[in-house]
């Protein structure tokens, strides 16, 4: 059974102007997403995804047939983010 608090019932002003939250009106949260891509587009004469496509880094491992095409990330490669042997190696 879930208690309900006071935090679950009524969200913070934060949670519902972000345009993230379930909890942020669907046409308050698509105006945001507008005005964000206006601002890509002023700033860059481009959308976000175009953007996103020009600029993401290449990486040299070579995939399978299997693995799917995904762009890399920096802080989300290999050797970039402290494994779960961090820890123990630290002593």
């Amino acid at each position: 059974m879930q208690i309900l608090t006071p935090a679950k019932l009524f969200p913070t002003w934060k949670e519902l102007f972000w345009r993230e939250s379930e909890t942020c009106l669907e046409w308050y949260a698509e105006r945001q997403r507008e005005s964000h891509r206006e601002l890509w587009t002023a700033q860059y004469g481009s959308d976000d995804y175009d953007v996103n496509l020009e600029t993401q880094v290449e990486v040299a491992k070579e995939t399978g047939p299997g693995d799917p095409d995904v762009p890399f990330r920096i802080g989300s490669g290999p050797g970039l983010t402290p494994g779960v042997s961090f820890e123990i190696e630290s002593f």
